[in-house]
């Protein structure tokens, strides 16, 4: 009974913890993988010579070609990745948080 009622007390504080920690690496991924894809765009319109005002999709096949398998990169909360509207503008992702 004793050991019962510690184990659920450490539960119960451990378990906001992990939340916690689990949505902060998710956080922290998501923004590294914003800084991929920006990385990508920037050397993606210096090859092709985009001026800064230039728009882009993500659909582009020799944009995706500056990603590992040609895939944009996955956010691990569940957001979804959305391109600036022009090559100079920051990618964000739709999730609370996950900004450059």
């Amino acid at each position: 009974m004793i050991i019962t009622s510690i184990l659920g007390i450490l539960a119960i504080i451990s378990i906001p913890n992990y939340v916690k920690s689990r949505d902060n690496a998710q956080r922290a991924t998501c923004i590294r993988n914003l800084k991929v894809i920006e990385h990508a765009v920037q050397e993606w319109a210096f090859l092709e010579r985009k001026q800064g005002d230039a728009p882009y999709s993500f659909v582009d096949p020799k944009l995706l070609g500056f990603f590992r398998g040609s895939r944009l990169p996955v956010c691990p909360g569940g957001g979804i990745y959305l391109p600036a509207a022009r090559v100079d503008g920051v990618p964000s992702c739709d999730q609370d948080g996950h900004t450059l």
